[in-house]
Parts: C-alpha cells; sequence; structure tokens
C-alpha cells in the first residue's frame, strides 16, 4: 500500500519543499468558490456546512448544520476530522448533508462517528491524506474490511461481525443517498465497490442477560414503596397549600415588617404557587422578584424539597418507568416515548373495562398493543389505573410549560441541575435510553440497594420467566407482541429455558424409550403431573435415576426396575400422600400376584425383601390417609 500512496503523493504535485496550505484555508475557499457559482446563499434555510467557534474550546471548528422542523437550535455535526483530508472532504461533506436530512439527531451523530472512528481512521493509518475520489478504489474498500476484520478490540477480541458490517454500512448509507450533483458518479462508484460485510453479523455476540425472580421482585418492592411515598408527599403538599393559601390571606397572621415571613413551609408554598402557575424557575429568578421568598427557599427549605412539591424530577419517574415496563413488556425505547394520546383509561371492550396502551416500534411490522385489567396488580398494592393516575397527576402542572413536541409524553420532568424546563426521559433516546433516564436509574438502584440491572433486560426477563413458569412458547409470544414465535424463540428465551426445554424434550424420549423396553409395564402416560416419572415404580421419588444400585440396571440408563422401589436405597417415599399410599397398596396385590408367573425360589429371593420393605412402609401410614387411600380402586401390572 505504501506504493500507492507515494504515488498520489507525486500526482498531487506534493514535495518536501513545498509547504501545505492549511486544511480550513482549503475548505473555505472550496465553499466560497461553490457560493459564487451557485449565486444563492440557500445554505442559510436549509442544511449546510459552515465554521463555527466551539463554546468549549474557543476553536474554530467545521461542521455540518441541520435546521430543526419544529424550529429552535439548529442542529450541529463537527466534521472537523474532514479536513485532514482536503480532497475527500468536499464528497463527503455533500453526502452526509444529503443523507443527514432525513435522519434523526442520533443517527446522525451516530453515524458520522462511525465514519470518523472506522473508514476516516482506516485512512490516516494505512494511505495517505491526499487521496482523491477516483484513489478509492477495490484495493482501498477490500482491504478496509480486511483491516476491520484483523482489528482486536480493547479487550483484545475481534470485532464482532455485526460491527464490521455497520462500520461499512455507514460508507455506504452515507455515499449512496447523494442523488445530485457533481460527486454523484464519484460516489456510486465507490458505493459499487464496497465489500458486503461477514457472516453472522445478524447474531447477538452476548446475549441480553436475564435477571432472576429474585432481582425481579426486589425491583417491583422498591418501586411500589417509592411511588406510594411520592402520592403521600403529593397528598401532604396539597393540604400544605390549602393551608398556605389561608395563612396569606389571614389578616391577623404575624409578618416580619411589611413583609410576608416564608419560614412557614405552607406560606412558602403557597405563595410560589401563586407566583408561578406552572413552572418554579430558578432559584436566581425568585430571588430577583421576591428576595424573602427566595431566601426561605435557598435557606430555610431547601430548592429540591420545595420544588419536590411541584414537579418530579426524572429520578421520580424511575420507578413509574420499571413498573409500566414490566406491565406492559414493551421495549425501553417504547416505553419512554409513550404518550397519554397512546394511553385509553376508560377504553371498554365488549362491556368490560380494560387499559388500552399502544407503543411505538421503529423496526417492527405493527406497533405493540397491550390490554391489561384496570384493577390488575402491577405490584403488591398499586394498580395499573392507580400508578397512571398518579402518574398523570405528579407531571400535569409543568405540561403547560412544556415544549409543543414534549407536552403529551408520559414521562415529563423537571431536571434538578441545570436550566429548568419541562423534559421527557424520551428525549434523545440510544441504546439504553437518555442521559436523564440513565441517571435517574443509576440513582434508583443505589437508593435502593439493589444489584445492577438496565431496563433493557426487563423484557427477555419477564418474557422468560412466562416461559419458565407457563413452559409455553406460544404464552410469550402473545406477551411478547410477536407475530412470529421465531422472534421470541430467537431473542426472547434465554439460555437456561433453552435447556430446560431441551431437558423435557430427552426426558419424553428416554420415557417413551423406557416404556417400549418394558413392553407398557411402566407407562408415565397414566401418571398425574404432580407424580414423578423418573422413578419406575409409581408413587416413589427417585434421587438418581439414571444410576440404580439395583440389579441388572446399567449406569447411564432410566432404571426399569418395575416394583423394587420400596427396597432401593436411592427412592423416597410419601406415607402421608393418599394417591401415593394407594399405588403401594396396588404393589403388594401384584407382587403376590406375580408368583404364578415365575419360579418360587425366584419369588423368594427377589421379591420377598421388597415385600418386606414394602409392608414396613406402609406402617408409617397414619390412619385417615390409610382410610383415604382405601377409597382408590388402583391396579399395576405384574412385577418380574
Amino acid at each position: 500500500m505504501n506504493t500507492k500512496a507515494n504515488q498520489i503523493t507525486q500526482s498531487t504535485g506534493m514535495s518536501g519543499s513545498r509547504k501545505k496550505p492549511s486544511s480550513a484555508a482549503i475548505v473555505a475557499a472550496q465553499v466560497q468558490a461553490k457560493n459564487e457559482q451557485n449565486s444563492t446563499i440557500k445554505s442559510i434555510v436549509k442544511a449546510r456546512a459552515d465554521h463555527w467557534v466551539d463554546q468549549n474550546t474557543g476553536e474554530l471548528t467545521f461542521g455540518a448544520i441541520f435546521p430543526q422542523p419544529e424550529g429552535g437550535e439548529p442542529h450541529k455535526i463537527d466534521l472537523g476530522f474532514l479536513l485532514e483530508f482536503p480532497k475527500l472532504q468536499p464528497i463527503f461533506t455533500e453526502a452526509i448533508l444529503a443523507w443527514g436530512v432525513h435522519c434523526k439527531k442520533n443517527t446522525r451523530s451516530g453515524v458520522v462517528g462511525v465514519l470518523r472512528r472506522g473508514f476516516f481512521k482506516y485512512l490516516r493509518e494505512c494511505w495517505h491524506v491526499m487521496l482523491t475520489p477516483e484513489d478509492v478504489d477495490d484495493e482501498i474498500l477490500v482491504g478496509f474490511k480486511e483491516h476491520l476484520l484483523r482489528r482486536v478490540s480493547a479487550k483484545g477480541k475481534p470485532l464482532h461481525p455485526a460491527t464490521v458490517s455497520s462500520l461499512l454500512d455507514a460508507l455506504r448509507s452515507v455515499l449512496g443517498a447523494l442523488d445530485s450533483g457533481a460527486w454523484v458518479i464519484n460516489a456510486r462508484h465507490i458505493v459499487e465497490r464496497i465489500p458486503a460485510g461477514p457472516t453472522g453479523a445478524g447474531a447477538k455476540s452476548q446475549p441480553t442477560e436475564v435477571l432472576d425472580l429474585e432481582a425481579i421482585v426486589s425491583i417491583l418492592q422498591a418501586a411500589e414503596k417509592e411511588i406510594l411515598e411520592i402520592e403521600a408527599r403529593r397528598a401532604l403538599g396539597e393540604q400544605l397549600l390549602i393551608e398556605g393559601r389561608a395563612k396569606l390571606l389571614d389578616p391577623t397572621r404575624v409578618k416580619s415588617g411589611n413583609r410576608n415571613d416564608y419560614s412557614d413551609l405552607s406560606v412558602c408554598l403557597a405563595a410560589l404557587d401563586s407566583a408561578y402557575s406552572d413552572l418554579i424557575p430558578d432559584l436566581e429568578d425568585i430571588m430577583a422578584d421576591n428576595s424573602p421568598l427566595g431566601y426561605a427557599v435557598k435557606h430555610i427549605h431547601g430548592q429540591r424539597e420545595v420544588c419536590s412539591y411541584f414537579s418530579p424530577t426524572g429520578r421520580d419517574l424511575a420507578p413509574f418507568v420499571l413498573l409500566l415496563t414490566i406491565a406492559t413488556v414493551f421495549n425501553p425505547e417504547t416505553v419512554l416515548k409513550l404518550s397519554w394520546n397512546d394511553v385509553d383509561i376508560d377504553k371498554d371492550r365488549a362491556g368490560t373495562p380494560v387499559i388500552e396502551i399502544w407503543g411505538t416500534k421503529a423496526r417492527a411490522k405493527r406497533d405493540p398493543v397491550c390490554r391489561i385489567d384496570p384493577g390488575s396488580s402491577v405490584s403488591s398494592n398499586l394498580s395499573l389505573h392507580r400508578l397512571l393516575t398518579c402518574l398523570k397527576k405528579i407531571t400535569e402542572r409543568i405540561r403547560a410549560a412544556a415544549d409543543p413536541s414534549n407536552i403529551g409524553y408520559l414521562f415529563l420532568c423537571v431536571q434538578q441541575v441545570g436550566k429548568k424546563r419541562p423534559k421527557c426521559l424520551g428525549e434523545e433516546v440510544g441504546r439504553g435510553g437518555s442521559s436523564v433516564w440513565k441517571w435517574a436509574l443509576k440513582g434508583f438502584i443505589s437508593d435502593n440497594k439493589l444489584s445492577s440491572f438496565t431496563l433493557r433486560q426487563l423484557r427477555p426477563t419477564i418474557l422468560s420467566l412466562v416461559q419458565f413458569i407457563d413452559g409455553s412458547l406460544e404464552a410469550a409470544q402473545r406477551v411478547g407482541n410477536h407475530k412470529n414465535p421465531v422472534t421470541t424463540w430467537t431473542h426472547y428465551t434465554s439460555s437456561a429455558v433453552k435447556k430446560r426445554y431441551r431437558e423435557k424434550i430427552g426426558q419424553i424420549i428416554l420415557l417413551r424409550e423406557r416404556w417400549i423396553e418394558t413392553q407398557g409395564t411402566i407407562d408415565p402416560r397414566r401418571l398425574q403431573p404432580r407424580q414423578e416419572k423418573g422413578a419406575a415404580t409409581p408413587g416413589f421419588l427417585c434421587l438418581d435415576p439414571f444410576d440404580s444400585p439395583r440389579p441388572n440396571q446399567q449406569p447411564g440408563k432410566l432404571c426399569k426396575d418395575y416394583g423394587g422401589c420400596p427396597a432401593c436405597p436411592m427412592a423416597a417415599a410419601f406415607p402421608n400422600e393418599v394417591v401415593s399410599v394407594g399405588y403401594y397398596f396396588a404393589l403388594e396385590v401384584a407382587i403376590y400376584k406375580s408368583q404364578s408367573v415365575m419360579s418360587t425360589k425366584t419369588w423368594f429371593e427377589r421379591w420377598v425383601p421388597v415385600l418386606t420393605d414394602l409392608r414396613a412402609l406402609l406402617a408409617l401410614v397414619p390412619p385417615d390417609v390409610l382410610a383415604e387411600s382405601r377409597k382408590f380402586s388402583i391396579k399395576l401390572p405384574n412385577v418380574g
């Protein structure tokens, strides 16, 4: 590759004595030439490339600017890494602008970051910064894929096929968006030569770890405890407001000079409620409007304590998110972006009231829907109706100040730190949720001393538990709103449940084999679901059916010594269980009847010891159980 790099260097006229122009100067000249050629400045109102001063570093930055459809601050993406490649910068800048207008902010930032860390890092390490679009041929593109396949992660492991595919797809998607302009032919030339990703890209590098039942119960208990505390705090706040309003209107109340005394919490809350109809502003604003009130908020009651009576923080909403995720079994992004328009608390379905919740899932062919009985419990003491009612009440005050695009979201909060404005937990949701949600979940885990978990683990955990308890893949498919059971099996069935399914299939095969080899003498089909099928004799429990010490039994195979369990050290009996005792009496009858089908010597040597142990067992049966067992008529095949 060094040979080609040298050729490119020579073709560009570079030499050791010539001073290389700055990247910023090259870009500025290109932008100026483009503006002069078009004789227009359309980029002011459309997505455009421009320079701006970075507020953090104070340095001049080059990047792409995308106006927001709803107005407000435009989305800016730093493309400074392209300045190192002055010949490639124009085509990639145009491609990013053409591609980015149809994408969301997170997608733009994510894919541009993948380009920077992938393709351009490869060019920097293996080629030359003066590459032109014409130079990007099969040798470079195939070399890029091979470079990715050889690369190792920070943990010393090769990149997963999905990661390699995403790095190739980022290049393909961005350049493939160019459908007009001077660079279309070059872009198509490159896109046609980008190799396909490796096989196995669709498989997860590591399946989502499911939580155990104890962890789920701990989460439910902690979430319920916090919601009940929030309910109590809201009720207390309403009572304090009533008292405070009355005190403010009381002419006999003692004041400090001509000013109100806000040391009383109820008076302080009532004054804030009167002055600010929606959001309680920053402390500086309160001080500017009413310094005694601001002083009381800051030094007497505390800003966080006061604000907690008016609007929830992201941390307050954490238990609501968790319980609603468990109740609906929706994906994290779906739950965090739920709107009140998606929720019908008073839905009537054929005369039966239900709560209907519609989610939105971008990758699915249909949106998931959950219908739950309003009185059904989401925890020990909380119904879904009560949870949603509480959530709506604690967030209704701040909706008046919310941005029109956010006003309908379920999970609206006001941050404790930073500018006081309504914020949705689903804003800028990435993998695992927004930063506000991540800190809220981290606080919930820490405050309740729980083991670390993520919101993404709840859905596969619930679906796995459904399969474990119900034993049915179809049940989990219905709960998970999956059209195809393959999806449930592939992505939402834990290794433990899959192992249980395999063990169940293996058990069926082994039992059928024993049934055939004993010519139907041991028939597991006649046993009730709760009865042990591993033991060779009905009514007994075998501690190790694959390693029987009884005569003529082979290690590693199911024991076939029908009737021999009373004399086996691996057997356990149930003298207090009526049906099992009925089987013991039936076995006694079967042993006596078997004398006619074998020699006297064989019967005495093999079955008299078993009969002796069986009678010793029957002597342990309580009289009431014995009487009840006599009511059953059970017949067993002859032994031998």
